[in-house]
């Protein structure tokens, strides 16, 4: 990892290495996605308390001590942690994408195109998105949280190993919705059933792009991302998903 004030580095509570360090080399589908990164971090390391960076910190914190139970619903059902308790980030992002198609009623070719398009989405949204975390390299919230606010802290859900920025969920989920609203249209309606087999609550959605939405926020909730992160992951991650929407793929 890089070292440098306010950089990544391990965390609790497993402190492993970070993951996919190397994913930037893999090939991408598109050449505009071959060099392609999120912007530069808005805001300069600092623990000072009138700092933009410590206020970005400090919003994580104060809604981590106030979680509405809706909020933690939110953030369990996008946890997507695979291990035998759910899906992957992945396959939670197909099973989106297929449930959309099985509600709608779309016909195979169409079918075929939202697929390949949701997979071409799903490798270049990831390769950018693994690619931007390691060259800015920024420092989870628990580091910071518990080295200059509480140092019993920890958030609601199990940070991931990787640095913080952009925040890969809304990055490579926005993606996907992104490149399959362009096939099936903006007005698709779906309710997720990814988890009904943990017994918990269906979730409706008036769009894939609100579902990419929620996938966004709930790692906020969870307390792994800053909200910038999020919102970044989510725009540049939909630029990704827009160019591959449009590939033209039949007459």
């Amino acid at each position: 990892p890089l070292v440098f004030d306010g950089a990544w580095v391990p965390t609790l509570p497993a402190r492993a290495n970070g993951i996919m360090p190397f994913v930037a080399n893999a090939r991408v589908y598109l050449a505009e996605d071959i060099t392609a990164v999120a912007p530069a971090f808005p805001y300069a390391y600092s623990f000072a308390s009138q700092s933009e960076f410590y206020k970005m910190v400090k919003e994580v914190y104060d809604v981590s001590l106030t979680l509405t139970p809706e909020q933690k619903n939110i953030a369990l059902f996008w946890i997507d942690q695979g291990n035998g308790v759910g899906y992957t980030p992945a396959g939670h992002d197909m099973l989106i994408v297929t449930q959309a198609m099985e509600q709608r009623g779309t016909n195979l070719a169409l079918a075929a195109e939202a697929y390949a398009k949701a997979c071409i989405a799903e490798r270049d949204a990831t390769i950018v998105c693994f690619r931007s975390k390691y060259i800015s390299s920024i420092m989870r919230p628990i580091t910071f949280i518990q080295d200059h606010i509480d140092a019993t802290w920890f958030p609601f859900i199990v940070t991931p190993p990787h640095p913080e920025y952009p925040a890969a969920h809304s990055f490579v989920t926005g993606s996907v919705m992104q490149a399959v609203t362009k096939v099936l249209g903006d007005k698709v309606k779906i309710t997720d059933h990814s988890y009904d087999f943990r017994g918990w609550s269906p979730r409706p959605f008036n769009s894939l792009l609100q579902a990419a939405e929620e996938a966004g926020i709930s790692r906020f909730y969870g307390g792994i991302h800053y909200l910038n992160s999020i919102k970044t992951g989510l725009n540049v991650g939909r630029v990704v998903g827009l160019r591959i929407g449009e590939i033209k793929l039949h007459d």
